[in-house]
């Protein structure tokens, strides 16, 4: 922790550190906050996305993830691309809002259209409090991931079985 503020002393990426009541770090790039602003508000934007990933050893790192329309992908899919990084050692509801407060003293009046999450609860109760008006969606796959747990877990093994061969169709983001 130490040489990370050290470290954002010299480098403007590092947005916010806190070391009590939990060790935090916000990481965010001028252009990321351009392209969230941009990309993100609005009647016609698209979703952010915001799920801790990555567990490494003692902390998470959690991304948010946004698309750029004006970018397709090999699919002419809009390109997904990196947003502001959280790096945080429990998945508190504190941890979280601890991002999304720092986006919000970034892009003034910052409201994104929809956040998708994984579900986590944590999670979404600080996109709650931070984004009241702010559509929630929960991924597919981690809901059916979560199902077929839940299920396994009751003893509905036939549940489990008719849910990995589930088919789901493309989910069309500009019909939220």
């Amino acid at each position: 922790f130490a040489l990370i503020m050290e470290w954002s002393e010299q480098n403007q990426m590092c947005r916010f550190i806190a070391s009590h009541p939990e060790q935090v770090i916000v990481l965010a790039t001028d252009q990321q906050i351009t392209d969230m602003e941009r990309f993100t508000c609005g009647d016609k934007a698209s979703p952010i996305s915001v799920d801790a990933t990555f567990n490494l050893g003692q902390f998470y790192v959690t991304p948010i993830t946004y698309r750029n329309p004006f970018l397709l992908n090999n699919d002419d899919n809009s390109a997904c691309f990196c947003g502001p990084i959280l790096i945080h050692y429990r998945k508190t509801a504190y941890s979280y809002s601890t991002l999304f407060q720092t986006i919000k003293k970034l892009i003034r009046r910052y409201q994104p259209r929809a956040v998708g999450t994984d579900g986590e609860h944590e999670l979404i109760k600080a996109v709650s409090d931070a984004f009241p008006n702010t559509k929630l969606l929960q991924c597919v796959m981690h809901f059916l991931s979560n199902l077929k747990d839940h299920a396994k877990s009751a003893g509905a093994e036939k549940v489990v079985s008719d849910l990995q061969h589930l088919q789901l169709p493309y989910q069309d983001f500009d019909n939220l």
